[in-house]
């Protein structure tokens, strides 16, 4: 099995971690940072939620301009080498968003990554967000996140519960 050395991994992190920075600062012209030239990213089944190229993506995220604040916290990152080069990543992820009304919508997700190496250091190149919920005011069709299905007779396991 491949591995990645620590400076790698702390590298890949960082990347995350930076991502959430860029949107809540909204400093789009960062994304190079991150992301592939070629990079794919899908936040949802809807078409507009899907981009192909980190010029997309970055006319795509204009539509976080709606919100007057946004919050992203990323944790659980778990790095996977694929190869010297590539990583697989999971990462959770917790976003929140303040309408100018002063709304709030909240969503509690996956990014499932696909990182490679460049000349520039470690980036993106293949990105997927799944939910496992958000908040009722929050209504896209998202990608749901994987969990396996009940056991036979768990709910054994609720007896002198409430």
């Amino acid at each position: 099995m491949p591995t990645l050395a620590h400076v790698d991994h702390v590298a890949i992190s960082r990347l995350v971690n930076r991502y959430c920075t860029i949107l809540d600062r909204m400093e789009l012209d960062c994304l190079d940072e991150v992301f592939t030239e070629d990079c794919r990213v899908a936040y949802g089944r809807d078409d507009r939620l899907i981009t192909r190229t980190r010029a997309e993506l970055r006319a795509a995220l204009r539509r976080l301009w709606r919100f007057s604040a946004t919050s992203h916290h990323a944790s659980n990152i778990d790095v996977r080498a694929i190869d010297a080069n590539t990583a697989s990543v999971e990462s959770y992820v917790i976003a929140w968003h303040r309408s100018d009304e002063g709304g709030d919508a909240v969503i509690y997700g996956q990014y499932s990554d696909e990182v490679v190496r460049t000349g520039a250091g470690w980036r993106i190149r293949k990105r997927v967000m799944a939910v496992q919920g958000a908040s009722s005011s929050y209504e896209h069709p998202l990608y749901r996140s994987r969990r396996n299905l009940p056991e036979t007779g768990w709910e054994e396991s609720l007896k002198g519960w409430s």
